[in-house]
């Protein structure tokens, strides 16, 4: 494994969480749990929630093995207001995903890893793992600008 192909990934996932974060400080709590007016859409809090869950539960407990206790269907329903606890939870799984990137050694890139779900066996490796939340991660960045632009739009339409 090449620390810089590993330091490269954490980059990665540092930009696109930096991006994400944008969109919750632009806007406010009404912002934050409005659902867009079409099908199977998600707020702005239902998608950063999604993404705190879904980094957590591949790096931390695919790749680490640690139990997250991810309840992925909840991280669809949710709603709040607050906006700073919601940021400090997708920061902590940040700082700790790192930990668990950080501490990969050797071969481990090419490691595989049991990603099952549900009754389906899902073998993967660590990379292929990682690469997976950075995709994911930069799908949802673009849920939460468009989002964000659609309630824009739509709260500045006169009354």
């Amino acid at each position: 494994m090449s620390m810089e192909e590993l330091e490269g990934y954490i980059e990665s996932l540092r930009a696109l969480r930096a991006e994400a974060v944008q969109f919750v400080d632009v806007n406010d709590a009404v912002a934050l749990n409005w659902t867009p007016p079409a099908a199977e859409t998600n707020t702005l809090y239902q998608l950063l929630t999604h993404m705190t869950g879904s980094e957590a539960w591949w790096i931390q407990e695919i790749i680490g093995g640690a139990n997250v206790h991810r309840d992925r269907e909840a991280e669809f329903a949710v709603t709040g207001d607050d906006i700073a606890a919601l940021k400090a939870r997708y920061e902590a799984v940040a700082h700790r995903s790192e930990e668990v990137l950080r501490g990969l050694a050797g071969a481990d890139l090419n490691a595989m890893r049991d990603a099952t779900s549900g009754r389906r066996s899902d073998p993967r490796t660590v990379r292929w793992c990682i690469v997976h939340v950075i995709e994911h991660t930069a799908r949802h960045v673009g849920h939460l600008e468009l989002t964000s632009q659609l309630y824009q739009a739509q709260s500045s339409k006169p009354g």
